[in-house]
């Protein structure tokens, strides 16, 4: 039996995972036994300076811990009854073929789309089982409770998706009201969110976000100050920890910290361009086993959010 692979993890977390999704079923479509690639500590670099992107990608970025072991994230257990349902064959040999990266995620991204569009698709049921069953593992579980139980309350997560390269309906629809095409500061798209949520759901109070600080070119101080005082809103997010062991070591580790945060509350913000988001709902509704019913987005031109359209359950 011939052993497929991918040659290298790229991207952030989500998009990791939908290439392993392509992988394992590329695996089964060629009765193929797999290696599984390590995770790669994807570190987003948002700087304007051509001369500082090219000293962080060739000299900083190289000096973090870049690979990291699959079932150092995730719990080997649970995985490996997942691949034992379904008679995939997990191998620590040499893999004969290695696909890149950009075609398993294009393959993984289009079986998400079979997935959440077509009832009738082959691997429902399999997909549904990889997002079931791909879970933390103890040493990463540990860091997950930690963070929920510093965060506590929490009556939501919004995942705040304001970097400038990030095409949102929110600008738009501030343009359209201010009657113009410059770009918004990432203060004001967080305010538009911040107002529809207040619109859409006044009540709420504590709310966790999740957001990429490498894009992040205000202070969140500068936001959660701003919308305490517009919405009352309190917003919360990781604080280090005296513990050591306790911290995210990394991008990835913040990653699924903030991932599962997302996936323990029952109130959800995002966007629904967003693999974070499509994934965080995916995930709940197949760990939960039920439809969701308080998961929003927020990249629309009106003023509230919209619902998340739940998959059908047989």
């Amino acid at each position: 039996m011939k052993i497929i692979s991918i040659s290298r993890m790229g991207g952030g977390l989500n998009n990791q995972k939908m290439m392993l999704l392509g992988l394992l079923i590329t695996a089964i479509e060629s009765n193929a036994a797999i290696q599984i690639p390590p995770l790669i500590n994807y570190v987003t670099n948002k700087k304007d300076n051509i001369f500082k992107k090219y000293i962080y990608g060739k000299l900083i970025y190289p000096l973090f811990h870049r690979y990291i072991p699959f079932f150092d994230m995730f719990d080997h257990a649970s995985f490996i009854y997942f691949t034992n349902k379904y008679n995939i064959i997990i191998s620590k040999e040499k893999a004969d073929i290695e696909y890149k990266n950009e075609e398993m995620f294009k393959k993984g991204s289009n079986i998400i789309d079979e997935y959440v569009n077509n009832e009738n698709y082959n691997y429902n049921s399999l997909i549904s089982d990889f997002f079931k069953f791909l879970i933390p593992s103890k040493y990463m579980k540990e860091k997950i409770d930690f963070f929920i139980d510093q965060s506590q309350p929490i009556d939501a997560v919004c995942q705040l998706r304001i970097e400038d390269d990030w095409p949102l309906d929110v600008n738009a629809s501030w343009q359209e009201k201010q009657g113009s095409t410059k770009l918004p500061s990432q203060l004001t798209r967080s305010m538009v969110i911040f107002e529809k949520i207040y619109n859409t759901l006044p009540s709420l109070k504590y709310i966790y976000v999740a957001y990429d600080k490498n894009g992040l070119k205000i202070p969140f101080t500068s936001i959660s100050d701003t919308v305490d005082e517009k919405f009352g809103f309190k917003l919360k997010t990781k604080h280090p920890s005296m513990l050591k062991r306790s911290n995210p070591k990394n991008a990835l580790e913040a990653s699924i910290i903030d991932f599962e945060i997302s996936v323990s509350v029952d109130i959800y913000i995002g966007t629904e361009m967003s693999s974070f988001t499509l994934l965080s709902n995916i995930t709940k509704e197949n760990r939960d086993g039920h439809p969701l019913q308080q998961r929003y987005h927020y990249n629309t031109k009106r003023d509230y959010l919209t619902i998340y359209a739940n998959k059908t359950y047989q």
